[in-house]
């Protein structure tokens, strides 16, 4: 499973409806505040991993990108760390990053895509060496 991101309109929808008793709503907007309560929980992809039963090389290898994504993540410029960091890693929106960091919702994107590409280059130079 991957993390996806709710459309703006939907996440809009929820934030105007959190507070209402969920019996008052119609089934759309139960289903988009259900979506909305579990939009930053993490959902784990292998439940061997979390109790502890995982193969130990497949373990190995997974705290071995972990290291290698910390380590290049670590070579990027500070703003294009913390972007990351609020957008991909908390979840916040261009908009509430941009707010938070004094800038445009654009300029958010435009520099978390310079970064991503960034980073890309930085992992692909990383497996080819």
């Amino acid at each position: 499973m991957s993390l996806v991101r709710l459309p703006r309109g939907v996440e809009e929808r929820a934030i105007k409806i959190r507070g209402k008793d969920e019996r008052t709503l119609n089934n759309t907007d139960r289903l988009i505040l259900q979506n909305y309560k579990f939009k930053s929980n993490w959902i784990e992809l292998d439940d061997e991993c979390v109790s502890g039963t995982c193969n130990g090389s497949e373990d190995m290898e997974l705290n071995e990108q972990n290291n290698k994504l910390r380590s290049a993540t670590r070579k990027l410029a500070k703003n294009e760390q913390i972007i990351i960091q609020l957008v991909i890693v908390e979840g916040n929106s261009l908009r509430k990053t941009g707010k938070i960091i004094g800038v445009s919702a654009m300029t958010i994107q435009r520099r978390l895509k310079r970064a991503l590409a960034q980073l890309r280059d930085l992992l692909t130079v990383d497996q080819s060496g």
